[in-house]
């Protein structure tokens, strides 16, 4: 946690961990999610999604980056988003997958 102070006034900060394209992929195909599915709830054109995990676009701005932000790829604000569409989750282990 980070506590910044600016004007006497301190922000308690939480630093988040960011993903990986093929985490953010895992995490989908673990939830049973499409990603076309995900992007039209939220909004976004499918194809600026793919292209965001792909990294053919890079998120530096507009709907690209209302997408990495979402999606916990970049850090950064994004009006109107108020949480990630999932948590991040420990690893999975070979175990998990014995049931």
């Amino acid at each position: 946690m980070i506590i910044l102070s600016v004007n006497r006034i301190e922000l308690n900060v939480k630093k988040k961990s960011l993903r990986t394209s093929k985490e953010v992929r895992i995490e989908f195909e673990r939830r049973g999610l499409s990603i076309s599915d995900w992007a039209r709830a939220h909004h976004f054109s499918t194809h600026l999604v793919y292209q965001v995990l792909s990294g053919s676009k890079k998120g530096l701005r507009g709907q690209c980056h209302q997408i990495a932000v979402a999606l916990g790829l970049k850090e950064g604000l994004v009006e109107g988003l108020e949480s990630l569409p999932f948590p991040r989750l420990p690893p999975k282990t070979r175990n998990d997958d014995i049931s």
